[in-house]
């Protein structure tokens, strides 16, 4: 689709990454890397490595690692922030994210999912 690429930590669903892969979104989770117990900082670390954007539901800590990042010069391949939401209405709105938005559109950026209304 859009060419992001997604690494969901470990608070999303990995079962959202099964039907972001069956619609061609190239989405790995934390369960799948066997990175369930790891920090914040170890989850953001990981998806730069991998150079993907990570979906979270926790805002907090990851606005303050991105404001880190920024800091210290560091860059990153995006942090996409959603809230709870029902898991249809979360793989509607990160399917909607993923056809508006390149992986250069969020790199360096923190979107917030409630801007995404399918």
């Amino acid at each position: 689709m859009s060419g992001i690429r997604l690494y969901l930590d470990a608070d999303v669903s990995a079962e959202l990454a099964v039907k972001l892969r069956e619609r061609k979104i190239d989405t790995a989770s934390a369960r799948e890397a066997g990175r369930l117990r790891a920090s914040d900082s170890e989850h953001f670390a990981y998806a730069v490595s991998q150079q993907r954007a990570i979906l979270t539901h926790n805002r907090d800590d990851f606005v303050e690692l991105v404001v880190e990042y920024f800091e210290q010069g560091k860059e990153h391949f995006g942090v996409i922030i959603a809230p709870q939401y029902e898991f249809g209405e979360l793989l509607r709105r990160v399917l909607t994210l993923a056809v508006n938005e390149t992986a250069e559109q969020l790199q360096n950026q923190i979107r917030y999912l409630q801007a995404y209304k399918f």
